[in-house]
């Protein structure tokens, strides 16, 4: 039996925040299928709250389908298979339509036998299959450097660090910052890998207010004012869930603050050059207080595995030691071919290519979903959906799951202790296939409109 003890917001009843504590930590898989949860008159104790807040807590959880018990044996978290938490299956043609992982627009990949056949041909291989410095090599580092700078994020190659993909460089650049127990914050809804790797090296993370236009600076100096935190880590640009940008105004007010209080931000550039005009870089507005992630993920191919991290100079030691001590080094080969994809154009065409494919995407939704509260931007892979009052997230994604059709839910991406939005994520560049996302669309509109089955109501 698991010694599970939640960690309660202070919104709403305590049975409520309870069966919240219980959705995020299984979203940020401290739960996992399977693992038997305390009794009720356990948890109570541990609370000090009554066994009947408790049967209440897990009623509803279960009415959400994050647990199931048996008479005799104990109360079980759901196994992912079972609670329709969003996995990494592929969209089919027909069955279910995942639109529950916000991956690029598939489109052909650039001939590969012609881009290895002309590395074979030309590229010194006795260097690029031997080991080089963590940090990478100067050319791969000028090759990223090029790149940022022409998208904007100003930079030499002496400060780029290549990695193994931005998850990568999210842990690298949090451990480059912060120690086990240090606090550190995010925008109230986040990327969840980022909160994986805070919890992997043992961080504190609490979440700032955000609204329509993103991050909050009133609240982050609050925050900062009260408790000193290591760092930021956020999306300024095409935010993920929300698709939020942070205006211009914002961003300077929010340099200002980490400058003031000696506080590292962490801007997460997942989607480089898929807007026109982003606004001011962080990075520019504090040098000496912000980090870069810029991955080639989302844009040029998802196996290819490099991002580039770029931090203050003072950092740059810090940051090979990670590297060094998690990978080693970053694929030399992977690497290589980046360089080779940026430098002749290839990653621009993409980028261009995936910019084209989303605006069909983006008008089906307009036609849609019209007057609904959503939230998308040209360029976004993603739609932010806030529900109506009748619908619970939770009942809204089970019952898209019975037609088939998986999303991601607003708990999925809360920052600890934060109450999450009723809003569910859809990704419109998960399925190749714009009938399928058509009929998926319409889907979400009808249920939208209707009401929930009384099975889902309280």
């Amino acid at each position: 039996m698991t010694s599970w003890l939640p960690d309660l917001d202070e919104s709403g009843p305590v049975y409520l925040a309870i069966t919240r504590a219980l959705e995020s930590d299984i979203a940020n898989e401290r739960l996992s299928g399977g693992e038997r949860l305390p009794t009720h008159r356990e948890l109570a104790e541990r609370l000090g709250v009554n066994v009947g807040t408790v049967s209440r807590a897990y009623a509803e959880a279960r009415r959400r389908g994050l647990i199931e018990g048996t008479v005799g044996r104990g109360t079980f978290v759901r196994r992912r298979e079972a609670s329709g938490l969003s996995s990494f299956e592929p969209a089919g043609d027909g069955g279910l339509i995942d639109l529950s992982v916000n991956v690029p627009v598939a489109m052909p990949c650039p001939d590969l036998s012609e881009a290895l056949g002309a590395l074979t041909a030309n590229a010194d291989l006795e260097r690029i299959m031997a080991y080089q410095e963590p940090v990478g090599s100067r050319d791969a580092r000028s090759a990223g450097a090029a790149w940022l700078t022409r998208s904007g994020i100003e930079c030499d190659s002496d400060r780029v660090v290549v990695c193994a993909g931005a998850q990568h460089a999210i842990l690298v650049a949090l451990g480059a910052i912060a120690g086990p127990g240090d606090l550190i914050l995010c925008e109230a809804l986040t990327y969840p890998g980022f909160l994986g790797a805070a919890r992997l090296l043992g961080l504190r993370v609490r979440g700032v207010a955000i609204d329509d236009e993103g991050l909050i600076p009133e609240s982050l100096e609050e925050i900062c004012r009260t408790d000193r935190p290591r760092l930021l880590y956020c999306m300024p640009t095409l935010q993920n869930p929300t698709c939020s940008q942070i205006p211009a105004t914002r961003r300077r007010a929010i340099a200002r603050i980490a400058q003031q209080y000696d506080l590292m931000i962490v801007q997460d550039e997942i989607q480089l050059g898929m807007i026109d005009d982003p606004g001011p870089s962080l990075a520019a507005l504090a040098p000496d207080h912000a980090f870069t992630i810029a991955s080639l993920s989302k844009l040029a191919s998802p196996g290819i595995r490099i991002a580039y991290l770029v931090g203050p100079a003072s950092h740059g030691a810090r940051l090979a030691e990670l590297i060094w001590s998690s990978i080693w080094m970053t694929s030399p080969l992977c690497a290589e071919l980046a360089s080779r994809w940026l430098v002749d154009g290839t990653v621009e065409r993409l980028i261009s290519l995936r910019r084209q494919a989303m605006k069909p995407r983006h008008r089906l939704v307009s036609r849609t979903f019209g007057e609904l509260a959503y939230r998308t931007r040209a360029g976004a892979y993603q739609v932010w959906l806030t529900l109506p009052e009748r619908w619970t997230s939770e009942a809204f994604a089970a019952a898209l799951l019975r037609e088939g059709i998986r999303v991601s839910r607003a708990g999925e991406f809360r920052a600890n202790g934060q109450p999450a939005p009723n809003a569910i994520r859809i990704s419109l560049s998960a399925t190749p296939r714009l009938e399928a996302l058509e009929r998926a669309l319409e889907t979400i509109r009808r249920l939208h409109d209707g009401s929930p089955p009384r099975s889902t109501l309280l």
